[in-house]
């Protein structure tokens, strides 16, 4: 009988720490089948969030770009409440993307015949993106409207210098005005009396390298 009694103690410590496991792995179950049933809750907005990259890639291809924006804005938000999820990660880098194929599309628009208002929505939707620096949304403004001009004096017929001149001179004359308006209106906040201080002297050197130093030559 002693050693009977002797066995079962010395089999205690085994059964404690077989009952510690046990109690170890129902929590580990517990846990998972909490995860899964808040799964199961959140299944929806789940799968909301999951089509977000989606839906932004079709509103920026439908031209909703202020929808696509607030998408960005809020994935940002969303990313920022929950840094090392690696699904909110990996939405944040798709959403991305589009959001340079959107970039892309925006500075293309700037190198068309657009007028103010247009130019106007352009650099708001860019501020909103956030990519420039004021300084150099100033520069890309100006850089792709260059383009815009640059095609337009070498779609002319450049057959008869004298009507190739006459058609440079009323491109000038009509367009760059224009572009230089359109940039005035749209960073007004720089202006100032001295034309070769507007803006740092970015406006001027561009005009003065670009169009002042070829008619001077």
């Amino acid at each position: 009988m002693d050693a009977f009694v002797l066995l079962q103690i010395a089999e205690i410590p085994k059964l404690t720490s077989g009952c510690t496991e046990f109690v170890k792995s129902a929590e580990h179950i517990l846990e998972k089948r909490k995860m899964n049933q808040t799964l199961l809750a959140n299944q929806s907005n789940l799968l909301d969030l999951l089509e977000i990259p989606q839906l932004t890639d079709t509103c920026v291809r439908n031209g909703n770009y202020d929808e696509a924006l607030d998408l960005e804005a809020f994935v940002a938000k969303f990313t920022t409440m929950h840094p090392k999820i690696p699904v909110i990660q990996a939405l944040v880098a798709e959403v991305q993307q589009t959001t340079q194929s959107l970039l892309a599309q925006l500075l293309l628009k700037l190198q068309s015949n657009i007028q103010l208002p247009e130019c106007l929505r352009i650099i708001g939707y860019l501020r909103r993106i956030g990519v420039f620096s004021e300084y150099e949304m100033r520069l890309q403004f100006l850089r792709c409207r260059e383009a815009w001009l640059s095609r337009l004096l070498d779609d002319l017929d450049q057959r008869n210098p004298y009507d190739y001149l006459k058609g440079m001179v009323n491109c000038h004359r009509m367009h760059l005005f224009d572009v230089v308006n359109q940039y005035r209106a749209i960073f007004a906040d720089d202006t100032s009396e001295n034309e070769e201080n507007y803006d740092g002297g970015l406006l001027f050197d561009w005009y003065a390298s670009d169009y002042l130093a070829p008619e001077n030559s």
